[in-house]
């Protein structure tokens, strides 16, 4: 009824519909793998930022840092509005802000894919009343080399890692 060339072409498309289907099963893997990664690496920066924290607290007497949230839910990630992570000591604050990219990695902003991006100010009275909030810029990567989080200094756009040497410097700006 068909020729043996038609038949073949139907063949060759059912193969290639089946391959379809497996590049979306992959696609879709692919797409909750980020999904979950965002969401470790909200948790990641909250348990880096109380880690400071208690650190700190556990060397002073007298004034204690608060980060706000005190806690962070897994699965807590917001995908349509900031994110904000305060520490607060004596009216001294570091604000960390991020949110999720428009798309699970971009490029846009530096030269390394990153899926979270926000921004770290840090503040006192003497800085407000001059108008003044520093700002650095703040990134999660997934590059193959720098997968975490890592700001971009405002003032000598060099990129380095966002940790505990990093934030104490910030506090000791604000205290200094």
């Amino acid at each position: 009824m068909f020729s043996r060339s038609h038949e073949e072409r139907l063949r060759r498309l059912a193969r290639n519909l089946e391959k379809l289907a497996e590049k979306d099963r992959e696609r879709i893997k692919a797409d909750e793998e980020f999904l979950a990664l965002r969401q470790a690496a909200a948790a990641e920066l909250h348990q880096l930022l109380a880690d400071f924290v208690a650190e700190v607290n556990a060397l002073v007497s007298e004034v204690k840092l608060d980060l706000s949230p005190v806690r962070w839910v897994a699965g807590s990630l917001n995908y349509n509005e900031p994110n904000i992570f305060q520490i607060n000591v004596s009216g001294r604050v570091i604000q960390v802000s991020f949110q999720v990219t428009d798309k699970l990695r971009e490029r846009v902003e530096i030269r390394t894919d990153y899926t979270l991006v926000g921004s770290v100010r840090w503040f006192n009275q003497e800085l407000l009343e001059r108008e003044e909030v520093r700002e650095d810029r703040l990134y999660y990567c997934v590059g193959r080399t720098d997968r975490g989080w890592r700001f971009v200094d405002a003032r000598s756009q060099k990129m380095g890692v966002f940790g505990a040497d990093y934030l104490a410097g910030l506090l000791e700006q604000l205290v200094g």
